[in-house]
């Protein structure tokens, strides 16, 4: 984790191409701060040492001070560089510059002006599921009421405010706490190996119960941020509950929604992250039809993106969603279209600006990949990607286990048994990985007895004992069962017993 002293080093490394030609010809010539930032822009992984061994100018006295400077400098312009955007990155964006210009109205008394924009910022707002600033807009709205001359009216138009008010302000309560059951739903299906089944399993229940669905609003009474909410939680308990068929209706529930509102509820990056979320539904049914109609949602998304609204976490997302993708084929062993498809975007995904634990999934799912294809040399290079990157090192360590098996089963088809036996004293040595599910231990352990006799027929007699064991291990042991379903070493078991 960067340290507060490297923020503005990791602020400005992060900051896109568009962003920093714009901050460049806003930063004042010859000064300390345009020295500082282009030397930033300049070196990769940048520390004040660095700074102080490089900068003259700047000393040990005066760097934080030029720091601070340099950081207030670059939000007040990237706030310039946004508002003056053709197109916005979010959908509070846009409501947000509609309030600076109520606000000039309300302050220049233009009362008609001010009142026409509210009533549209207002709407603006309701639909794209902005609360906090419809709230806003409304209290905004009773400035300009408080000038209408016509008694009458004002009692009528202010108590249609705070029936609106209130209305808002429980729309914001219900997306809140529909947002953190939501999150909790998240986090006990991606952690799968951590949470015992049953605890899973009555958390949805519970959710279930308190029947999430308004079954008595109208639809017109439903903000639909909040029905997509609710078809989203849906589909997490059904998919937790193994209700595959349910899952899928509520995912598709989901979808129309979105399309009904025309993508304005939630941003791209956050719709990207769900259709994420409606690939594990296809990798657990195998239904191909929902998934390459979210691989063309997805994809038809991207590519119709602005350039700034192509941020870092949309492509992101979107990546993930790629490697979603790869892993979807390698599960229905459709292991072709999934290397094309890793070569297809490996330049783009392999790119510094994305994050490490993307780029070691991906590489992962390669080297999956090239093993079940045969292609042992280019299994090991993959592997070899990952371990040379020191960058990998503490990046989703829950995969290391399923990469050490991933070697042990390079190194056998590369018939090099000292390598075997390295990677055994390895794992021995790891004190995490002593530790590790029921299947990892078999799987290793299959491989030290075949050490004592590497032939083809003390791998048969093992692994084919070890397959049913397996068998066993997944109808009782979920961490099992998900590093199996990760790993498919069991896949390659049966290629090579069939050979």
């Amino acid at each position: 984790m960067k340290s507060k002293s490297e923020e503005l080093y990791l602020f400005i490394e992060k900051l896109s191409t568009h962003e920093k030609a714009f901050l460049t010809k806003q930063l004042n010539k010859h000064s300390i701060t345009e020295t500082l930032y282009n030397f930033i822009v300049k070196y990769k992984n940048c520390s004040d040492k660095l700074v102080l061994k490089n900068l003259e100018c700047i000393t040990k006295e005066t760097l934080k001070h030029v720091k601070q400077t340099l950081f207030h400098f670059l939000f007040r312009k990237l706030e310039l560089f946004y508002s003056t955007s053709e197109k916005t990155i979010h959908r509070e964006d846009e409501i947000s510059r509609l309030i600076v210009h109520v606000q000039i109205c309300r302050n220049k008394q233009l009362i008609k002006k001010g009142l026409a924009l509210t009533v549209h910022a207002i709407k603006k707002a309701e639909l794209n599921a902005c609360f906090l600033l419809q709230l806003q807009l409304l209290n905004e709205q009773r400035f300009f009421y408080y000038s209408q001359i016509n008694r009458e009216q004002f009692n009528f138009l202010i108590e249609e405010n705070n029936r609106n008010q209130f209305l808002v302000l429980k729309n914001y309560k219900e997306l809140t706490d529909k947002t953190y059951i939501l999150d909790e739903l998240r986090k006990i299906n991606v952690l799968s190996g951590y949470f015992p089944e049953e605890t899973k399993k009555d958390f949805a229940k519970a959710i279930l119960r308190k029947q999430m669905l308004k079954n008595g609003k109208k639809k017109g009474d439903y903000h639909p941020v909040l029905r997509l909410f609710d078809y989203n939680i849906l589909y997490y308990c059904y998919l937790i509950l193994n209700d595959f068929e349910k899952a899928i209706l509520n995912f598709n529930l989901f979808l129309t929604v979105y399309f009904e509102s025309k993508g304005k509820i939630i941003d791209v990056e956050d719709f990207l992250m769900r259709l994420n979320e409606g690939v594990s539904i296809c990798v657990l049914s195998k239904n191909l039809d929902l998934f390459y109609n979210l691989d063309e949602i997805g994809d038809h998304l991207f590519e119709n993106c602005s350039t700034l609204e192509k941020t870092k976490t949309v492509i992101t997302n979107y990546y993930t969603f790629k490697n979603n993708k790869i892993a979807f084929l390698t599960h229905i062993e459709d292991f072709e279209n999934a290397r094309l498809l890793s070569l297809k975007i490996a330049e783009n995904i392999m790119k510094e600006e994305l994050n490490f634990s993307i780029q070691k999934i991906f590489l992962a799912n390669l080297c999956q990949v090239n093993l079940c294809l045969n292609k042992t040399k280019e299994a090991l290079s993959t592997l070899n990607q990952i371990k040379n990157n020191t960058h990998f090192d503490d990046v989703r360590t829950d995969i290391n286990p399923g990469l050490r098996v991933l070697e042990l089963a390079i190194f056998y088809n590369l018939s090099d048994f000292d390598k075997i036996e390295s990677v055994y004293r390895s794992i021995q040595r790891d004190p995490l990985l002593k530790n590790e599910n029921n299947a990892f231990q078999l799987v290793v352990q299959a491989f030290v007895l075949l050490l004592k006799n590497p032939t083809k027929e003390t791998f048969t007699k093992i692994f084919s004992s070890t397959l049913i064991e397996l068998e066993e291990l997944k109808k009782k042991d979920q961490s099992s069962l998900f590093f199996l379903e990760n790993t498919l070493i069991e896949y390659w078991i049966n290629l090579n017993l069939s050979s």
